[in-house]
């Protein structure tokens, strides 16, 4: 019985939902976003995991088994719209072995439509609206310690007497104070993108800023994100991508930000930071 511990649980997707006919081989990386709250929550002195159901080819009786085994109280979801029936199933699989935890679900599907979520999911008791690292962190404060009180959690939506209540909006996060993903927490050799994605292997996902000035109709993250484009220091980036050639022995990494190009100066001073520091990958 592990009391006060948080699983970050990506939701059991079947791979053609995810690709289709476009399967080329690979398709699995880390999810980095996952892996950024739980560094976050991690320096604020919580016991947390990873459970990535998709690298780790789970199947609803290994989770079942993985959940019981662990006993966790609080359990976040990633929740994409393309993956928003099967993380409410997996939210469902959550309660059903875990009746006293707190679900929560996350991404942009539940930041776009917060209300939606909770109708369509009456297993889930929080959504998380927006960038979840603090917001995340503060629900595992009001489960332990009851401080702050729920009502007082920014960027969230919760049930009350059978009410839907959203609080106040969460402010954009200072990206400098994120400490660096957790890739500690997961099988990092296993990952093998999508053939699209690298040149050679291992290869891992990137994010150097995060928000973007424009409202492009086919793309959610202005809402997700914000409209303020922020960047984390060149030399937070360099020691990451140092850390991943050290520990993981990367070839390459591919970027995951909004606009990684939209500030030229930034970019250069990247790209002088690598060759300054001899860091080859592609």
């Amino acid at each position: 019985m592990n009391k006060n511990k948080a699983c970050l649980l990506y939701p059991i997707v079947p791979y053609r939902v995810l690709w289709g006919k476009f399967h080329k081989g690979g398709g699995f990386i880390p999810p980095i976003g996952l892996m950024s709250i739980a560094s976050y929550a991690r320096e604020q002195g919580f016991d947390i995991e990873i459970c990535d159901t998709g690298v780790l080819g789970m199947d609803e009786v290994s989770l079942k088994k993985y959940l019981k085994s662990n006993d966790f109280d609080v359990i976040g979801i990633q929740c994409f719209t393309n993956t928003a029936f099967y993380a409410f199933k997996t939210a469902k699989m959550c309660r059903e072995v875990l009746p006293n935890s707190i679900i929560v679900i996350g991404g942009v599907h539940a930041t776009v439509l917060p209300k939606r979520t909770l109708e369509e999911s009456p297993e889930t008791d929080i959504v998380v609206i927006g960038e979840g690292e603090i917001t995340f962190t503060e629900i595992l404060k009001w489960k332990r310690y009851g401080n702050p009180a729920i009502k007082n959690i920014a960027g969230i939506m919760y049930r009350e007497n059978g009410k839907l209540i959203q609080s106040l909006s969460r402010s954009l996060v200072n990206v400098n104070e994120i400490p660096m993903p957790a890739y500690d927490l997961l099988p990092m050799e296993l990952y093998i993108p999508h053939s699209t994605q690298y040149k050679r292997l291992p290869s891992y996902p990137f994010i150097a800023s995060r928000g973007c000035p424009f409202s492009c109709t086919f793309c959610s993250a202005s809402i997700v994100h914000g409209k303020s484009y922020r960047f984390k220091k060149i030399d937070k980036l360099l020691a990451e991508i140092k850390f991943l050639v050290k520990r993981y022995n990367t070839k390459g990494i591919f970027f995951q930000d909004s606009t990684f190009t939209a500030n030229k100066t930034y970019v250069m001073e990247f790209c002088d930071g690598l060759q300054k520091e001899k860091i080859k990958i592609d």
